[in-house]
């Protein structure tokens, strides 16, 4: 009963939105005011709103991008063209975080929040990668967003997908322990976060064209004649 009474709450907050001239007016003037402060609240405010219909918040989102495109340069395309975005999304909390980063454009800080997050993204698969168990699911419940919404602002910033990262990480591990140490093959798997053996050996020959056993043999022989080498000189 309690739960009910709060997601009634919370739906006037975005039906207000919608159908509120008076609201929308006032939304529009502290944006134009600039006014900082008041618009992280209201973020913040509708971050904890979210026990509602889906529909219903996009909606809502879709109407706070018309007032903050209204009356600029251009609006009716880039209005277009955010609509479109935030029709991409699939979750309530990604269509609020959308919205309020195109709303602090006006402050300079939708890049900044981008780099940060992806900042945020890369220390956390860096610490965590050798973990068998690590893997993008374990990214997107740690930043409570979908793994889609995680990976369009990761592959913006590097170019490479979540997984595509993770692997890399992994393989380059496996590399320098198959270069650097007598570790059996089984344990070099596990070592860079991989459960399963075969599935180790062939990730790491799509990567290097040759199978672990391979490519420490070509390490080590290249080492012994880089060393009889040196001994002639």
């Amino acid at each position: 009963m309690r739960e009910l009474a709060q997601s009634k709450r919370q739906q006037a907050v975005w039906v207000e939105i919608c159908e509120s001239v008076e609201r929308q007016q006032a939304i529009a003037s502290r944006l134009r005011s600039g006014d900082k402060a008041w618009l992280e609240d209201f973020f913040l405010m509708l971050s904890d709103c979210l026990l509602c219909q889906f529909q219903l918040v996009r909606s809502a989102c879709t109407q706070l991008l018309r007032i903050y495109y209204d009356g600029r340069y251009d609006s009716a395309a880039r209005l277009a063209k955010s609509t479109q975005e935030l029709g991409g999304l699939f979750s309530k909390m990604e269509m609020v975080e959308y919205v309020q980063n195109v709303y602090f454009s006006r402050f300079g800080e939708n890049a900044a929040s981008y780099r940060n997050t992806l900042a945020m993204l890369k220390t956390y698969i860096e610490q965590n990668y050798t973990s068998t168990l690590f893997d993008s699911t374990m990214v997107s419940e740690r930043f409570h967003f979908s793994i889609g919404y995680l990976n369009r602002i990761f592959t913006m910033g590097t170019g490479s997908t979540i997984n595509a990262y993770l692997q890399q990480l992994r393989i380059e591990r496996a590399k320098n322990l198959l270069q650097n140490s007598d570790v059996a093959i089984n344990s070099v798997a596990e070592l860079s976060g991989y459960s399963n053996q075969n599935y180790f050996a062939r990730a790491f020959k799509k990567k290097t064209g040759v199978t672990p056993s391979e490519y420490r043999l070509q390490h080590r022989i290249a080492g012994v004649e880089g060393a009889k080498g040196s001994d002639k000189t």
